[in-house]
Order: C-alpha cells, then sequence, then structure tokens
C-alpha cells in the first residue's frame, strides 16, 4: 500500500520496515489479548470497554495486507459541482446557527448538520483538482466549522464551566479588570503566569464588547483555535508534500475530541496547546533564520502562558529526537541545543517566579495515589462508556493504516515517518484506555493531558491513513470508509465528554454549564445564610472560585453513604441542592463511610467523590428539613 506523496524518492531505511512489520504482526496479538485478558479473569465490563480499541487493532492491520498491492482512479468533478457543494455548506452554517438560537440546548439536528458540514469538506477535498483559490477556500470552512462547534457551546450557554477550570480564569480575569493588578490572593498558583488574563485584559478593553467575562474569554480563545487548521495544514504540507493529505489534516483537526475540548475551556493551557503547533512548524524550517528565532522566541510564551504544560511538551520534543537519532541520523529538525534551551529557561523560570508551582508539581507527584478507581465509571457503567469512546475506533484505525502506509513508503521523508510513528504510540496515553485504571499514572502524573500537546501527531497519521484507504479501494469499500468518516465527525461532536448538554448517550457527569438563574441563587442564598453552604461539587467549585463575598461559606455536601444520610456540622448550614441538575444528571458529593461529618474534606484525586442519582434513597432524607428556598431549579433546606 503505497503513499502517493511527494516526488522525490529517499533511500530506503529498513529499520522503519523492521517497524512497520513488528507492528503489522503485534497489534492484532495485543488486540486478542486485551479481550482475553479480562475475560479470563471474569472482567466483562473491562472485555466490553476494551473492544473499541481492540477491533481496530485486529482489523487494521488485516485490512492493510488485503489492500497493501492496490490502486484506484481518482475521481474529479466539475468546478460548478464545488460551487454548489460551498452553497450548501454556508446554507448548513445558517441552520446551525439558528437552531442554536432558537434551542434551550443544542438537538441532535444540531450535530448532524456538523457532520454534513464535515462530510462536505471531505468532498470539496477528494473530488476535485487541487488549486491555491480552492485551498484557500477550504481551509476558510475548515476554520468556521471549529468556530461553529466552540461557540455553539461556550457562547451559547449562559456560563460554560467545562471541568469548572474556566472558573477560576474567569474570576482572574475578572480581579485584573476590576484591581488592574495581579492579585496574588486571587491568582495564587498562576500569579507568575498571568498572560492568558492579561490578554483577555486587553481584549475586554480595547473590543468594548458587550459580553460578560467569561464569553470575552471564549471569543478570544475561539479566534486563536480558529488558526488551528491552518498552521495543522502548514506543518502537513512541509512534511507529505501532499495538498489533499495537508487539506485532510486541517479536517481532522477540526474534529478531534482534545481539541475541541481545550478549545472550549478557553483556559491557559488551551493556547499553550496552539502555541506547541507553531513550535513544531518553526522547527520544521531550520534552514530559515526567522523560522529558527521564532522557535526559540516561542519558549517564552509557551513558558509563561501554562509553564506546568512543558514537562508535557518537553518529553514530546525529546520523543522525537529519539525517534530521529534511531531512524536517521543525517537529519537535525530536532536537535539536543533546542532542548537545552527549552529546559534551562523553564527552570530558571520555574526557580525564580513559580516557587509555589514548582511544590505543587512535586507534591503532586510523590503524593500518595488515591484509592479506588478516578473514572469509576468504566467499572459500574460500561455500555455507557464505550459509546461515548467509539469516535475513537475510526481514529485509531486510520492511525493504524496510516502508521503501516508511511513506514514501507519509500517516497516519504524520514520525518513524516517519525511524526506517523509518534502519533501511533501517543493513542497509549492520548485515548482513553488503560491508563485510566492505574491511579499513579491518571491522577498524579496526569498522563491524559498528554493528548492535548499530541493531537497533531495522531491527526496526521489519521489523515495520511484515510487518504491512503481512498486511494486504494474501489467503490464498494470507498462507501464503508466514508460511513466509518461520518461515524467519526458525528461521534466527535456529540459524546458526552463533548456533548454534556444534550449527548447522544449520557455517563455519570454533570452538565458542563450553569444557568443565569442558578448562579443568581447561589448569590442569593449565600447573603441570607449565616452558617455553611452544604452543595455538590459543581456549586462548591463555582462559589470558592468565583469572587463572590461568600466563597468562605461553601462547602461539598457530606453524604453518610453507608445509611444514606446528608450531614452537616451546624445547624444553620444550609443543604442547597441544584434540582434541575438532578432531573437529568446525578449530583457529585462527598461520600463518608463512617457516619459522622467530616469539616472541609480534601478530594484529591476524587477517591471520595461520588455521583447520587435521582431515585436514590438518600434524597427522601431532606423531607425531615426545613425547606427554605425554591425556584424549581434550586431547593435550599435548614
Amino acid at each position: 500500500m503505497e503513499i502517493y506523496c511527494g516526488t522525490g524518492m529517499e533511500k530506503d531505511n529498513n529499520r522503519f520496515k523492521i517497524t512497520a512489520k513488528l507492528i503489522l504482526y503485534a497489534l492484532p496479538i495485543m488486540g486478542i489479548l486485551g479481550l482475553l485478558i479480562p475475560t479470563i479473569i471474569g472482567q466483562f465490563n473491562l472485555t466490553l470497554l476494551g473492544s473499541y480499541l481492540a477491533i481496530p487493532m485486529i482489523v487494521a492491520p488485516l485490512i492493510y495486507h488485503k489492500y497493501k498491492d492496490n490502486t484506484s482512479d481518482s475521481i474529479e468533478l466539475n468546478n460548478r459541482i464545488f460551487i454548489l457543494l460551498l452553497s450548501v455548506y454556508f446554507i448548513c452554517i445558517f441552520l446551525a446557527t439558528i437552531i442554536v438560537y432558537i434551542s434551550e440546548v443544542r438537538p441532535i439536528l444540531f450535530y448532524l448538520i456538523v457532520t454534513i458540514m464535515s462530510l462536505i469538506i471531505l468532498f470539496e477535498i477528494l473530488l476535485f483538482n487541487d488549486s491555491n483559490m480552492k485551498t484557500k477556500v477550504i481551509l476558510f470552512q475548515s476554520m468556521i466549522l471549529m468556530l461553529c462547534i466552540l461557540w455553539s457551546v461556550n457562547l451559547n450557554y449562559f456560563y460554560y464551566i467545562s471541568r469548572t477550570d474556566p472558573i477560576f480564569h474567569v474570576a482572574a480575569i475578572e480581579s485584573l479588570i476590576n484591581n488592574a493588578y495581579i492579585e496574588a490572593e486571587i491568582f495564587e498558583i498562576y500569579k507568575p503566569f498571568p498572560l492568558w488574563h492579561v490578554l483577555c485584559t486587553m481584549v475586554y478593553y480595547i473590543s468594548a464588547l458587550d459580553l460578560p467575562i467569561q464569553k470575552i474569554m471564549f471569543f478570544t480563545n475561539g479566534i486563536i483555535y480558529s488558526f488551528t487548521p491552518v498552521i495543522t495544514y502548514l506543518i502537513s504540507r512541509k512534511i507529505f508534500s501532499n495538498n489533499k493529505v495537508s487539506l485532510l489534516s486541517a479536517l481532522f483537526i477540526v474534529l478531534n475530541p482534545d481539541v475541541i475540548g481545550y478549545g472550549m475551556a478557553s483556559i491557559s493551557r488551551s493556547v499553550v496547546s496552539f502555541l506547541f503547533l507553531l513550535l513544531i512548524l518553526s522547527l520544521l524550517y531550520k534552514s530559515n533564520l526567522k523560522m529558527v528565532f521564532l522557535s526559540i522566541m516561542l519558549i517564552f510564551p509557551i513558558v509563561m502562558y501554562h509553564t506546568a504544560s512543558t514537562p508535557f511538551i518537553f518529553t514530546i520534543l525529546l520523543l522525537l529526537l529519539i525517534g530521529q537519532h534511531i531512524y536517521d541520523k543525517n537529519k537535525n529538525i530536532f536537535t539536543y541545543n533546542f532542548l537545552v534551551i527549552f529546559i534551562i529557561f523553564n527552570l530558571l523560570y520555574w526557580m525564580f517566579y513559580a516557587e509555589l508551582l514548582f511544590e505543587t508539581i512535586i507534591s503532586t507527584i510523590i503524593r500518595e495515589a488515591p484509592s479506588g478507581i478516578i473514572t469509576s465509571s468504566i467499572i459500574y457503567t460500561p455500555l455507557n462508556e464505550l459509546f461515548n469512546y467509539l469516535q475513537y475506533t475510526p481514529m485509531l484505525f486510520f492511525v493504524i493504516i496510516g502508521t503501516l502506509g508511511t513506514l514501507y513508503s519509500n517516497r516519504l521523508p524520514s520525518i513524516a515517518k517519525i511524526f506517523v510513528l509518534l502519533g501511533l504510540l501517543s493513542v497509549v496515553v492520548a485515548f482513553p484506555g488503560p491508563a485510566l485504571l492505574i491511579n499513579k499514572f491518571a491522577g498524579n502524573f496526569n498522563v491524559g493531558r498528554f493528548g492535548q500537546y499530541l493531537f497533531p501527531f495522531i491527526t496526521f497519521a489519521i489523515a495520511i491513513g484515510f487518504y491512503t484507504m481512498y486511494k486504494t479501494t474501489q467503490k464498494y469499500s470507498k462507501s464503508f470508509l466514508l460511513l466509518l468518516f461520518i461515524s467519526l465527525a458525528f461521534l466527535s461532536v456529540s459524546n458526552d465528554f463533548i456533548a454534556s448538554d444534550n449527548p447522544i448517550i449520557e455517563r455519570p457527569f454533570y452538565t458542563y454549564y450553569l444557568t443565569e438563574q442558578e448562579i443568581n441563587s447561589f448569590n442569593t442564598i449565600g447573603i441570607f445564610t449565616s452558617g455553611s453552604i452544604m452543595s455538590d461539587y459543581v456549586t462548591t467549585r463555582y462559589t470558592s472560585l468565583s469572587n463572590t463575598p461568600h466563597s468562605d461559606k461553601r462547602h461539598i455536601l457530606v453524604v453518610d453513604s453507608t445509611n444514606m444520610k446528608v450531614l452537616r456540622e451546624k445547624d444553620n448550614d444550609v443543604f442547597l441542592i441544584r434540582q434541575s441538575e438532578l432531573s437529568k444528571r446525578p449530583l457529585k458529593l462527598y461520600s463518608n463511610t463512617d457516619g459522622y461529618f467530616k469539616p472541609n474534606p480534601s478530594w484529591e484525586g476524587g477517591s471520595k467523590i461520588d455521583y447520587y442519582y435521582k431515585d436514590l434513597s438518600l434524597w427522601n432524607d431532606f423531607e425531615s428539613y426545613n425547606k427554605v428556598y425554591d425556584t424549581k431549579s434550586i431547593l435550599a433546606f435548614t
């Protein structure tokens, strides 16, 4: 299965082909073992859940072996059809905007329209001849698609909270706007790294947009992320020298769940993902002195926007350097000198300006791993989890095909092969999998965050894998290929990690936005309460992180999980229940098995935080308390 990219023939590198052969035979064995071992030990839920990875690991190498020597004729349609598709695309944009505007929550129809928009871009890439004008139009469409996905959530709902991290960043920006200086008490460990908050504050003043602070932040990050497809295209064009593969890379980056998730969250490390893309691009142009200077200069904003991201970026750059050393010592795209500069600047900055952060990172790594399983839903609701992971099945299928085809290719440069091989290896930590079961990795080392920086390599492997299959399959196989793309696009924007407002299948999680009525109720109850406000995890996080005068009253609701009773310290403590959330989702509360109230408990690692559904007897316990507040959405008891 030769990959038709580039024009120059490179000397055959046997090490790449040995690696490809190892992958070709090892992946099916690993996939089969991944299904057999949990079954043998009686963990059928893990067998079920693991199937989303095991199936492509078994099937993809077989598909590659079957089609490796095939070729198929290219299809080129008339340019008038391109204009027709373009018109349909912008009609879809109009319909998506109207649907989001008139709907309380995004309906399934919105996800279908986004899928159609993605499909139109795919057709425009594959079915028409290349031209500079078409390339610019397709990239612009990809940028619009990115904004449509991101802003349909974080600009649509009153207060998008993601995993609750945006709450802190909004409070920091608000403090900077109100006080005109970086207040240590508010910024905490971010005090030496306020660039994201400064940028959003500048946008707030310069733009004069009549938007709440959180939406200024989401708007700013949306503009930044809209250029992600363009940078991805430029990187891909440099390493693959193929316009269609590069345009596919730009499209698949928009549909990457990690890119969507962090693009919506709009926090400091979201910007670092974009800066890392720029860093990769600049490093590829080593012969250009301006790009060399840019690569060195990019170290500064990466460290100062979110310095905790630098260990992940350093690890990735080190892996690229090692890959270059193993497979092609003649290439010096990634050098030890650059890594030395990177790590020296980072360590100096940490030592002089980020002592607290440095101490926090070290204490996080060395602390005892949390008991239980961090992502407990993979044990208790495997079917729900499986469905929400299904977008990774076609992604992994294309990654494997792309990796095998690239490594066996005689036409592609070694850097392309190293990038794609890293994309395959990235799956271990970037896709939900066994790492979630190992608390030390998932909790202390945050290995899941690698996905935030490894996404370009995974994307390149997906793009080259999809294009390889397209170029080597016939009519009916192309129909299956199209079905895989449709499922990838639809599931990437409708899974519960990305679309908790209205997912196809729910998993134990909270809705990722707060309504205006909920926030007003939090403030009202806080004003008139003399004791603590006992509330769920999301409310407690909002109250503690926001600049509210009653933040010192926040306390997570403690539950006697043995007897299904709510606990409090004093009679004037108030129980705050988000009834509207409970009617559709479980609430996240602190579990205590000894039956005694625990003041200000720590939930590091999440091992003591559990979801409580509305049908549990726990909620009957409130019948013995006085209801003092009721908006149907929010209830309060004392």
